[in-house]
């Protein structure tokens, strides 16, 4: 097949062309040209990898697929997460008390997508001037070769297209998506903290401008306006008259998504303008770290997020605990369930999971609550991505193990045996704080 121009977008909507072969180049080769482009050394390119993503799915994908594998498969796997849609809920099947539950099958949601052998080894090094990568790849760059399906908040396009602009052969033009560059889905905060490289850092910094924004990180007004003084002086430079028309027409660029409707669109502008004031001087690279380090504080940071629905055991013409749809999101710490629109979190960490499984459908699992009447509770969310959730939680709990382990080795405690739940304890004493502040 003759070589094409292919787009592959950053999650600030901008993107690189990289020419290629779709039928030869893998996505490792792919992740190395972008890599390339964006001039990352390779600790930084550790922590990226590709995605395909559309609006009914994301994917991270195998890194020994090819780009036409991607388009040939696209429309059957979409059309599997689909029918996973129209499945009733089913119930928790049994409790299992006092026991950690594994699966230690991975659920393959389509054939094609096939496992990645322990060390890859793809002819990377055929890509002129890029050199491909060893078999001693770490654990971390394995672990994205498992397909996840993650929560979509990006439109999508088709982004393959010859020199005439004809697009590749196979494509279909019923489900069309786009390829992603973002960060790896199991990136341990520690690791991003470590970064030096400009580029990566603007990397993360725009994935967590994208979470803000669209409340998968939901803040309080007071935080949601600090972060956007951050934003502005970040895009605009030292502030100018000109920069409130600018800011007055762009208020959802930097307002969350569940905090817009709060305020009139004068008074926003006006909290903007005033906190950008506060950054005056600062260059771009200080702003970006001043961003991250704000929201690396909550507990919820460097989540994979996903749409689920609450399921009760018991129906009632009651309110029930989580209210429709909400946001299910898994880092390093557990997972947290957040409904933006009510600023209610919830939090476990994996020192508090009992068990956790998945069905076609749903997910579930069940947690200690410290309750003597309700030792532990049960849990069931519908979702077409259950077994990508179930899949996550594993890769998520293989890095807390470690961590755990370590920690005790030096003497100190585990992750979820104190620190989590102390940094989970601070954040809600200062949102009080905060709030008792604003009512005065």
């Amino acid at each position: 097949m003759p070589q094409v121009i292919l787009r592959i977008y950053l999650m600030d909507e901008s993107h690189k062309t990289v020419y290629i072969d779709p039928e030869e180049t893998t996505i490792e080769q792919l992740w190395i040209l972008m890599s390339q482009k964006l001039l990352l050394d390779a600790p930084s390119a550790e922590c990226f990898f590709i995605w395909a993503v559309s609006p009914e799915l994301e994917l991270l994908l195998y890194a020994d697929q090819t780009v036409q594998d991607i388009y040939d498969d696209w429309e059957a796997l979409t059309a599997s997460i689909k029918a996973e849609k129209s499945t009733l809920a089913t119930a928790l099947s049994s409790s299992r008390p006092g026991v950690l539950q594994r699966t230690l099958t991975k659920t393959k949601v389509l054939s094609a997508f096939k496992s990645a052998s322990s060390g890859l080894q793809t002819s990377a090094s055929s890509i002129a001037g890029v050199s491909g990568k060893s078999s001693g790849s770490s654990d971390r760059t394995l672990e994205r070769s498992k397909t996840l399906a993650v929560l979509s908040r990006t439109p999508s396009m088709p982004v393959v297209a010859g020199k005439s602009g004809e697009k590749v052969h196979g494509v279909s033009d019923a489900e069309e998506f786009r390829f992603v560059f973002r960060p790896t889905a199991v990136l341990p905060v520690e690791l991003e903290q470590a970064l030096v490289k400009a580029e990566a850092i603007r990397l993360l910094y725009i994935q967590a401008v994208h979470h803000v924004i669209h409340s998968n990180y939901p803040t309080e007004v007071a935080l949601a306006v600090r972060l956007a003084g951050v934003q502005i002086q970040e895009a605009y430079g030292d502030q100018r008259a000109e920069h409130r028309g600018f800011v007055a027409e762009a208020l959802s660029r930097f307002v969350p998504e569940h905090l817009i409707k709060e305020r009139k669109a004068e008074e926003w502008t006006a909290a903007l303008c005033q906190e950008h004031s506060f950054h005056t001087g600062k260059d771009v690279g200080t702003l970006q770290r001043q961003y991250l380090d704000i929201v690396q504080q909550c507990p919820y940071y460097g989540s994979t997020f996903f749409r689920v629905k609450h399921i009760p055991a018991l129906q009632s013409f009651y309110k029930t605990e989580f209210e429709g749809t909400v946001h299910l999101g898994i880092n390093h710490c557990g997972i947290h369930l957040i409904e933006p629109k009510a600023m209610k979190i919830v939090s476990w960490d994996f020192n508090d999971f009992v068990y956790w499984d998945s069905t076609p459908g749903n997910f579930v699992f069940e947690v200690k609550t410290g309750i003597k009447d309700e030792p532990v509770r049960a849990y069931n969310f519908k979702t077409p991505q259950a077994h990508f959730i179930n899949d996550l939680m594993h890769d998520w709990s293989h890095e807390w193990e470690k961590k755990v382990k370590e920690r005790r080795r030096d003497g100190h405690k585990g992750p979820s045996e104190g620190g989590d739940r102390d940094k989970m304890r601070k954040m809600e004493e200062k949102k009080a704080k905060d709030e008792k502040k604003g009512r005065r």
